[in-house]
């Protein structure tokens, strides 16, 4: 069972497994702890995005406790620009990451949920904060590349990453 489970990821493409690395980085970058990293894709995942279909899902598990406390800020008024701006980034890195953002369609949703929700659904303004954000984490995942790629080698040879191994490769 545990031979198929990492077979199965050597079937992905190299840019999924990017995909989700540099989501690691940035949320590790933005100051969101990363829990656990999995390149076994999953069919079971709930997901909008066409590749899971064709591949399955792979997910990169952030710190529920972050997330939490940001989606609470953010719902009652209190998330600042700063946060918004960070959280947005952390999904738009990984289609960023791929060159374009026709990818990862689940991930730009739901950074335009965010930009919606803290603009008060006004869509000029979201827009514009999506574009602030997509350009911030386009400088970053240059900028970030190499930890990118060294994280994204990792996980074509061990499919599940957490703990101090992560930590590790996330320095």
């Amino acid at each position: 069972m545990k031979e198929t489970r990492s077979k199965a990821h050597l079937d992905l493409p190299r840019h999924v497994i990017a995909h989700e690395a540099a989501h690691a980085v940035i949320a590790h970058y933005v100051g969101v702890r990363v829990v656990e990293m999995s390149v076994v894709p999953s069919q079971t995942a709930w997901s909008e995005d066409p590749a899971c279909a064709k591949h399955g899902c792979v997910t990169t598990t952030l710190h529920g406790g972050d997330i939490d406390r940001f989606l609470n800020q953010l719902f009652a008024g209190r998330a600042s620009l700063n946060e918004v701006v960070g959280m947005m980034m952390i999904y738009l890195a990984g289609p960023v990451s791929e060159g374009n953002m026709r990818g990862g369609l689940s991930d730009r949703d739901k950074a335009v949920a965010i930009a919606m929700a803290f603009t008060d659904d006004d869509e000029r303004s979201a827009k514009a904060l999506v574009a602030m954000a997509r350009s911030r984490v386009s400088g970053l995942v240059r900028k970030y590349r190499p930890a990118i790629t060294k994280l994204s080698q990792a996980l074509t040879v061990t499919p599940k990453l957490r703990g101090h191994e992560l930590q590790r490769l996330l320095r």
